[in-house]
């Protein structure tokens, strides 16, 4: 079973394309929404977090959230 992968701090368009890809790969058919929000850790244009975490099994139709600003 494919895992979120660890993408806080990621760039937000390596982000994009790593779980474009990964959907495409296992078949999953994810849906990919972004949200933004300040921080004061992380820069502008990279992730903050994810939902689900990072490790959390993903399956068909799921949906996959990185949120960063």
């Amino acid at each position: 079973t494919p895992t979120m992968p660890t993408l806080t701090g990621a760039d937000s368009r390596v982000a994009q394309d790593t779980l474009e890809t990964l959907s495409r790969s296992e078949g999953l058919n994810l849906v990919i929404q972004v949200e933004e929000e300040n921080s004061e850790s992380v820069n502008e244009g990279y992730v903050t977090r994810t939902d689900p975490a990072a490790g959390s099994e993903l399956s068909e139709r799921s949906e996959e959230r990185r949120v960063g600003k």
